[in-house]
């Protein structure tokens, strides 16, 4: 089994990667942040959780588990608003991750 570092980036590259021969989408990936090597790749018709869902059943399907995930700061994986300044509640991709033992940290 192949085996990546500690921290795994996010990210999110929103492009018209068909130009104009086709709908635009966004490529979804993750990078081992010790080699940048792309570990996951998957295009989407939009970022969203059940993206990064998928996306991280396939890094946990493939590689030994993280310790951590360095992300954005993007609605998916923080509350954002009022709806957060209301509540102290959290997204469902972060209270799965923290059930999975994987630590969250926010790029600034």
């Amino acid at each position: 089994m192949p085996q990546a570092g500690i921290l795994l980036q996010l990210h999110d590259s929103h492009h018209a990667w068909q130009e104009e021969r086709g709908p635009r989408f966004v490529l979804l990936l993750t990078a081992d942040d010790a080699t940048g090597r792309v570990s996951v790749a998957r295009f989407r018709p939009t970022e969203d959780a059940r993206g990064y869902f998928q996306l991280m059943e396939q890094v946990i399907g493939r590689f030994r588990l993280r310790l951590a995930l360095y992300t954005d700061r993007h609605a998916v994986f923080r509350p954002v608003g009022k709806w957060c300044e209301l509540s102290c509640a959290t997204t469902q991709f972060a209270r799965e991750m923290r059930e999975l033992g994987i630590i969250q940290i926010f790029a600034r």
